[in-house]
């Protein structure tokens, strides 16, 4: 197995078993405040701006490195 279908695999287990698991078990209230605080992270530890930044770079490593792959997230 590559790294790159070991990464799949982990991000498919995340989206389709533990996030949907934390959706059951954690209330309304919990997860609006771990919002708040995944948000208070990120403006105060890494900076105004930061996650978007980053994002977008990633957008663009898409475009230039996934050509037409249906599989690519």
């Amino acid at each position: 197995m590559n790294y790159v279908n070991l990464l799949r695999q982990h991000i498919d287990k995340e989206d389709n078993i533990l996030y949907m698991m934390a959706d059951k078990h954690l209330s309304d209230k919990k997860q609006k405040e771990l919002l708040e605080e995944f948000e208070k992270f990120e403006k105060e530890e890494m900076g105004p701006g930061i996650h978007k930044k980053y994002h977008n770079f990633l957008h663009q490593l898409k475009k230039i490195y996934v050509k037409n792959n249906i599989n690519a997230r």
